[in-house]
């Protein structure tokens, strides 16, 4: 038997007026915690904190929910056999498993993670092309009983 969840990788991520951040969930590459930090334009992303998965979770969608009507921003799920050393999680077809949140076209974006993810994941999230950015990304699963 198995069951819906979820884990909250970023919620609610804004910016003031000048495009910086001061957000609980964000990290630098290096897992270094990130107080005010310039998340707009050619930055080079900031990152979820890392989550363990557990053995029974499957079934896997990346979901982000944007509710800014001017922004863009892409998030690309990376993954890690030890919380150190990440790779980019490349879906069955090749291409890496990358959301673009675009609330113009959609409010909600999901990518099916068709492979399966090593222990530990976390995402990045860059090319935000705007201060208006108001972002939710989580990773939905199944766990199995």
């Amino acid at each position: 038997m198995s069951s819906a969840h979820q884990v909250m990788l970023i919620k609610d991520l804004t910016a003031n007026s000048q495009g910086f951040a001061d957000h609980p969930d964000l990290y630098d590459a290096n897992g270094n915690k990130l107080g005010l930090t310039n998340i707009v334009g050619s930055q080079p992303g900031v990152y979820s904190k890392a989550f363990t998965l557990l053995p029974k979770y499957n079934d896997y969608i990346l979901t982000v929910i944007c509710s800014a009507t001017s922004c863009s921003a892409s998030v690309a799920l990376e993954h890690s056999p030890d919380g150190i050393n990440w790779c980019d999680c490349a879906l069955s077809d090749g291409s890496d498993c990358i959301a673009e949140c675009d609330p113009v076209t959609n409010t909600c974006t999901v990518k099916i993670v068709d492979v399966p993810l090593l222990q530990y994941v976390r995402v990045k999230v860059y090319d935000i092309t705007d201060n208006s950015i108001d972002c939710t990304v989580m990773l939905t699963h199944t766990m199995n009983y």
